[in-house]
């Protein structure tokens, strides 16, 4: 009887709704589930094809210091004579060919601050640091298309994460200080020197001088998304360590998914974070080796993941096809260091100041 006497309440309880209330008027409100954003990207778009530089000695040649990430096409005409230097000074050359391999992850909350990280993690000096609103490869992400559109007014709402396998086959430095190597500048930099604006010298041979670099092969996974920030409920919270934590997720997810990981597959990454990564991409560049043997380019993570070989690719380096891998921004030499003249050592200086600054990345 009591069953029977509920169910005639709901019944009138229904049938009073139904008729105070036309079924036009009466709607319920159903949230509607986030649609994802789509990128109109191609599957893959290949990078164009790079010649082997085959830059054997780079030492005492000039480097643009907001170039690309410790990298050949950064890397200038030579500044000092190093044949006579090494003739006259051999014991201020170090020279080490032994082979290991080592990588390092970078991730940032937008552009800016993932050169910064890069800029931090390649200079472990002390007594040499840079200013906090400086950063070194700003060209790794400025210069590059694919990676970065300066006129887009979202540009500060994508992150980057990367990582970055090495395998070393010789490192090579100079000990001297500048003031060592006033008698071993080359012909052509004195008579630019007297000849050329300061502008002109930084554009044939960059803002320092190679000091120490190392050679071999390394390979480059660069992943990029478009965080959703929704979640960020705390207004005085900027979200940044959240941004950074959920981006390294999502680079974590997408190695996981190509079958690669330097250090071991480790703990899987929290995929209600991955879900945060909108419109990811993945950028693939090789330095060294066979440069036939590494797809580079990049993926469109919403249509597909590279298959990747890279042992084999791995083991494709030779003494001809080793390029630039790693340096030391405090191994390298200010080329207005190098200048004798007071009045056009200032002026360099103020050039490559001016040229560092405008080079940073800025959003609109």
């Amino acid at each position: 009887m009591k069953k029977k006497i509920n169910a005639l309440i709901l019944c009138c309880l229904f049938l009073s709704f139904t008729g105070c209330s036309n079924s036009d008027d009466f709607t319920v409100d159903v949230p509607e589930e986030k649609q994802e954003e789509v990128n109109p990207m191609d599957a893959f778009t290949p990078l164009k094809s790079k010649p082997i530089t085959n830059k054997k000695d780079l030492l005492g040649k000039g480097y643009d210091y907001t170039g690309s990430y410790a990298s050949d096409i950064s890397v200038r005409e030579n500044v000092l004579d190093i044949d006579k230097f090494l003739n006259e000074k051999p014991e201020r050359y170090d020279k080490m060919e032994s082979t290991q391999s080592s990588n390092f992850t970078v991730s940032g909350a937008n552009a800016w601050r993932y050169t910064k990280h890069l800029t931090n993690i390649s200079n472990d000096s002390y007594w040499n640091p840079i200013p906090d609103n400086i950063n070194a490869f700003s060209g790794f992400i400025l210069d590059n298309e694919m990676l970065y559109n300066k006129d887009d007014k979202n540009a500060k709402d994508y992150s980057f994460a990367s990582i970055h396998y090495y395998f070393h086959n010789g490192k090579y430095a100079l000990n001297a200080r500048p003031d060592d190597l006033f008698d071993y500048l080359t012909v052509d930099f004195r008579n630019d020197i007297t000849s050329l604006s300061a502008n002109k010298i930084i554009e044939k041979y960059g803002t320092h001088v190679i000091g120490e670099y190392i050679k071999g092969m390394r390979l480059d996974l660069i992943y990029k998304s478009k965080i959703d920030k929704s979640g960020y409920t705390t207004p005085e919270y900027d979200g940044i360590s959240y941004t950074e934590e959920y981006i390294e997720d999502g680079i974590r997810h997408t190695l996981r998914s190509i079958g690669y990981w330097p250090n071991g597959p480790g703990n899987p990454p929290d995929e209600n974070n991955v879900k945060l990564n909108g419109i990811p991409i993945l950028y693939i560049e090789n330095h060294g080796g066979d440069n036939s043997l590494i797809p580079s380019g990049v993926y469109n993570l919403q249509k597909q993941y590279p298959q990747l070989n890279i042992n084999k690719w791995f083991q494709s380096l030779t003494e001809d096809n080793a390029a630039l891998v790693d340096l030391n921004l405090d191994k390298l030499i200010p080329i207005y260091e190098l200048v004798t003249d007071e009045l056009k050592k200032t002026e360099l200086q103020n050039a490559i100041e001016k040229y560092i600054k405008d080079r940073q990345i800025v959003f609109k």
